[in-house]
């Protein structure tokens, strides 16, 4: 179920595979397994895209959010606000 990158992998496809899958599962209201998929996406993804990773970040925090743990999405936020600042 769950793919490790490695560098002779497209690493493109299974961050979007991830992705796609997480937003499956968030439809299908199983945040915690979505949000191991994102966190998974989010693994692969190249350091330069920061628009999927602000995507992937905030699906994280809905999913935290849906799961009703909210201190936990307020320090992803945080971490995600503090991260960016040193882009």
């Amino acid at each position: 179920w769950f793919m490790k990158c490695s560098p002779y992998d497209d690493q493109f496809e299974r961050q979007a595979i991830r992705k796609y899958q997480g937003d499956l599962l968030f439809r299908k209201q199983n945040y915690e397994e979505a949000y191991i998929m994102y966190q998974e996406s989010r693994k692969c993804l190249p350091p330069n895209n920061a628009v999927v990773d602000r995507e992937l970040i905030e699906s994280m925090t809905m999913c935290l959010l849906k799961q009703g743990k909210c201190d936990d999405a307020l320090t992803l936020i945080k971490e995600a606000m503090v991260s960016s600042v040193h882009w």
